[in-house]
């Protein structure tokens, strides 16, 4: 079972923990950090993030000489990282945050945006019966979810 620390859902919204705003707000800082990535449709829930990001092409310039465009795998360990420090500094010093890994898919159509925006757009409303909800009635053996997970 995973523990629901970045918030609980309130009907159908989710009312974030001060972990869980730590966390919205190093999203929405990502473009910052690295200059080939935009962020799309995302949300934190209670135990997980759905988020899209878009990775462009990027060539170098004058500006940032040694800035090089990062690959999705570094850009998700940079997001981890800076918000489990984050984290670590103001709600849960000395313990892991995130698991290891994350689940990807790689958008390939206007249809497959639309479903997948449409999914993290409800995924509040179905969290009752969302596998990674530890507080849901387990009925019988569900299947895990999706996303990126803290502990």
């Amino acid at each position: 079972m995973r523990r629901l620390a970045l918030g609980r859902v309130r009907e159908t919204e989710v009312d974030l923990s001060p972990a869980g705003r730590i966390v919205e707000r190093t999203w929405c800082d990502l473009p910052g950090f690295y200059r080939n990535d935009d962020i799309d449709n995302f949300i934190v829930m209670p135990n997980h993030v759905h988020g899209m990001l878009v990775l462009t092409e990027v060539r170098r310039d004058d500006a940032y000489p040694d800035r090089r465009p990062r690959s999705l795998s570094e850009v998700i360990r940079g997001f981890k990282s800076m918000s489990a420090r984050a984290i670590g500094r103001s709600a849960a010093p000395g313990k892991p945050f995130w698991q290891r890994g994350f689940c990807e898919h790689i958008v390939r159509s206007e249809t497959d945006l639309e479903r997948i925006c449409e999914y993290i757009d409800n995924n509040p409303i179905a969290w009752a019966n969302d596998p990674e909800n530890p507080e849901r009635a387990i009925v019988g053996w569900g299947q895990g979810g999706s996303g990126t997970r803290p502990y």
